[in-house]
């Protein structure tokens, strides 16, 4: 017997044109425009605001050294060697 995805009601989304689910889709976007949203809010403001904004999450508890640090490491494979140093002189004054 064949089974089709319209009969398998509650088994999760139907995939898209490129076989991924809808849901992911969605969930792509979703994150996608959050992160627009986060880079029009910083991208008006200086070194020293975002310095201080970092700051502020980080002595607020809303994020943590091994947050910026597990950030760091992540971001660091992608950054040119300058850009690598910057971003470890941000860490050693947020440290």
């Amino acid at each position: 017997m064949k089974r089709s995805l319209k009969d398998s009601k509650g088994m999760g989304s139907a995939p898209n044109k490129n076989g991924r689910p809808h849901a992911a889709k969605q969930s792509d976007n979703a994150q996608m425009d959050e992160m627009q949203s986060m880079l029009s809010h910083y991208s008006d403001k200086s070194q020293n605001e975002l310095m201080q904004e970092l700051r502020a999450a980080k002595n607020s508890g809303a994020i943590s050294h091994n947050d910026l640090a597990e950030v760091a490491k992540k971001l660091t494979p992608m950054l040119t060697e300058e850009q690598q140093k910057r971003l470890f002189q941000v860490m050693k004054q947020l440290h």
